[in-house]
C-alpha cells in the first residue's frame, strides 16, 4: 500500500532541527528492507521540522512515509527503542500539524495512514505480553488523530477473532472493577491496570495528544452494558480456558454488581474526563 518513492527528492524545504547532510545520506544509503538503525533518528528531527512547519515539502515527506511507518510498526509489535523514539515524534506532527501533512501527502494517503494505523491496533491486542494491555496507548493515540477512527476501531473489533475481543473485553474489565478485584489483572493491579488507560504515544509527557468532544461522545454512547454483556458471552469460552468455569461465573456476578451498583457508569465517565483533558499527573482510582 505504502510504496517507497523510488527517485529521491531534492531536499528544497527550510529545515531547523534537520542536517540536511544527514537526512541526504539516510535518503541515500538506507534500504527500507534492512533492520532499523541509529541512522533512523535523523527522522525524529524531520517529524519535528513537520510537526511546526506551515509548508512541507510533499516529494520528500511521501518517500519517507514508508520509514516512518515501518518505525511505527516495529514499535508497537516489536518495542524497538530507536523505532519508538520516531513513532512518537511522528505521531505528535499527525496530531499537531494535520493540515499541513494532509497538504503535503494528499487526503488519500492521510486515510490511508489511518488505516494502517486501525490495523494494526487490532494486530497489537493479540501479541502474547505479560501485560495484556500494553497496546492501550496506541488504541488512545489512533483515536485522537481523527474522529472517525473510533468509530471504525469498534466496528473492526465487533467483527473480529475471538483474540481481538477478549483483549477488548479485557480493556473494558477495567471500567467494570477496582484494580485488586479484576480476575485479569494477573497482579499488574497498580501502576498496570490504572495508568496505561489513558497513556498516549506521543512522549514521556503524554500532553500532546486528546480526545476530541465527538470522540467522547462516541465512547460513552457505545460502551455500555450491552456492549460488555454481548462480548462476554461472545468469548465465555475463551475466559473458562483462562480462568476456568468457577472464575468466569464469579466474574459474571461481580459485572452484574458493577451495572446494578453504578459502580461502572461513574469509572466510564472519570476514564472520559481524564483522557479529554490535559493531566496534571497520574491520579489512580484505588488510592481517591
Amino acid at each position: 500500500m505504502y510504496e517507497k518513492i523510488k527517485q529521491k527528492p531534492s531536499i528544497v524545504m527550510p529545515l531547523y532541527e534537520t542536517e540536511r547532510e544527514v537526512l541526504e545520506c539516510f535518503m541515500e544509503s538506507v534500504c527500507i528492507e534492512e533492520k532499523i538503525s541509529e541512522e533512523y533518528l535523523i527522522l525524529y528531527n524531520f517529524a519535528t521540522d513537520c510537526k511546526y512547519a506551515e509548508e512541507i515539502q510533499p516529494q520528500l515527506l511521501q518517500y519517507l512515509l514508508p520509514f516512518y511507518l515501518k518505525c511505527v510498526r516495529e514499535y508497537v509489535l516489536e518495542e524497538n527503542p530507536i523505532a519508538r523514539e520516531v513513532c512518537w515524534e511522528f505521531n505528535t506532527a499527525l496530531f499537531g500539524n494535520k493540515k499541513s501533512i494532509i497538504n503535503a501527502i494528499g487526503v488519500k494517503n492521510y486515510h490511508d495512514i489511518m488505516s494502517f494505523y486501525i490495523e494494526l491496533v487490532l494486530e497489537s491486542m493479540t501479541v502474547k505480553r505479560d501485560e495484556i494491555l500494553y497496546w492501550v496507548p496506541f488504541f488512545n493515540t489512533t483515536i485522537a488523530l481523527a474522529e472517525d477512527n473510533i468509530k471504525n476501531i469498534f466496528l473492526k473489533v465487533l467483527q473480529s477473532t475471538s483474540e481481538v475481543k477478549y483483549a477488548f473485553f479485557s480493556y473494558l474489565t477495567v471500567l467494570l472493577f477496582r484494580e485488586g478485584d479484576n480476575l485479569l489483572a494477573n497482579g499488574n493491579e497498580k501502576d498496570f491496570w490504572s495508568s496505561v488507560m489513558w497513556d498516549f504515544e506521543g512522549g514521556t509527557l503524554n500532553v500532546d495528544f486528546l480526545w476530541c468532544g465527538e470522540t467522547v461522545e462516541f465512547y460513552e454512547q457505545k460502551v455500555t452494558k450491552e456492549l460488555i454483556e454481548k462480548l462476554f458471552d461472545e468469548i465465555k469460552f475463551l475466559l473458562q480456558e483462562k480462568l476456568g468455569i468457577e472464575s468466569t461465573e464469579l466474574l459474571y456476578e461481580e459485572m452484574n454488581f458493577s451495572f446494578k451498583s453504578d459502580f461502572f457508569e461513574k469509572r466510564k465517565q472519570e476514564f472520559l474526563e481524564k483522557i479529554s483533558i490535559a493531566p496534571a499527573g497520574y491520579c489512580y482510582w484505588d488510592v481517591l
